[in-house]
């Protein structure tokens, strides 16, 4: 047997990946690492309410459910795309992610949007950011009201990570940014970061967070029970107490002191 032989051998003999799934379990859940109380990592785990919200569904049919290790964004989404992960708790729903996922119709919670500035400056709403330098996160869906209101006064330039702008922010080189709070405080207080910020007390807008399902995922067909199920949970409290459970590390009054 030449090597060009036992190179097809070996290809042929390897099995193709295993694919998740939602027949038998365990449903396979996966989401981003720094996006707390959704989904975060913790001692090299991912938790938050996104995941507890999958297991009780599951739980509830008979399934059991499995949290995939935390990777890279770029990375999370491929897997999902491929079918090698059931669901991506957080995806937000574009025409590109529909191409290869379905998206719950109830959002798993609303995500409050707040202006994030060092301390010693003091800003409060949309008017006070004219005329300054803005960041925001790529991919960040404003409100019709608000991405008018952007378009027409503010100056703000994308970036991939929540680091970049806090870094930005800390050199001068922006203003100001705009994102949820509490994925801030994360960041700052597990990298170490030396910095002091301030948040405005209103938020400017809320973005939904949506439960993603695979196109190549069986779990298509659970679509009608996880979106009864994730319903029920938000009617009976559940979210809501889990939201508390999972915010419970950060302290964010003394973030507006």
């Amino acid at each position: 047997m030449n090597i060009r032989q036992i190179a097809l051998a070996v290809c042929v003999s390897i099995p193709p990946p295993a694919l998740a799934d939602c027949t038998t379990g365990p449903v396979t859940v996966i989401g981003k690492n720094d996006y707390p109380p959704i989904s975060f990592t913790k001692e090299n785990k991912l938790i938050g309410l996104g995941y507890s919200v999958i297991k009780q569904i599951a739980k509830s049919k008979g399934l059991d459910t499995t949290v995939s290790t935390p990777a890279p964004w770029k990375r999370v989404v491929h897997r999902g795309r491929i079918g090698k992960v059931d669901i991506i708790i957080g995806l937000r729903s574009t025409n590109l992610s529909k191409d290869h996922f379905v998206f719950l119709p109830t959002p798993i919670m609303e995500s409050a949007q707040y202006i994030i500035f060092l301390k010693g400056n003091e800003l409060r709403t949309k008017e006070d950011l004219k005329g300054l330098h803005g960041g925001v996160l790529s991919g960040t869906t404003f409100t019709t009201e608000f991405e008018k209101y952007a378009k027409d006064n503010l100056s703000i330039a994308p970036v991939r990570t929540t680091k970049q702008n806090l870094l930005k922010l800390n050199s001068g080189r922006i203003d100001y940014f705009i994102a949820p709070l509490l994925p801030v405080i994360h960041l700052i207080e597990t990298t170490g970061m030396k910095m002091k910020i301030k948040f405005t007390p209103i938020p400017l807008f809320s973005v939904s967070e949506y439960i993603a399902i695979s196109k190549k995922s069986n779990c298509i067909s659970m679509q009608e029970t996880l979106e009864t199920g994730l319903k029920e949970q938000i009617k009976n409290g559940y979210i809501d107490q889990e939201f508390e459970f999972f915010s419970k590390d950060w302290d964010v009054l003394d973030y507006m002191k």
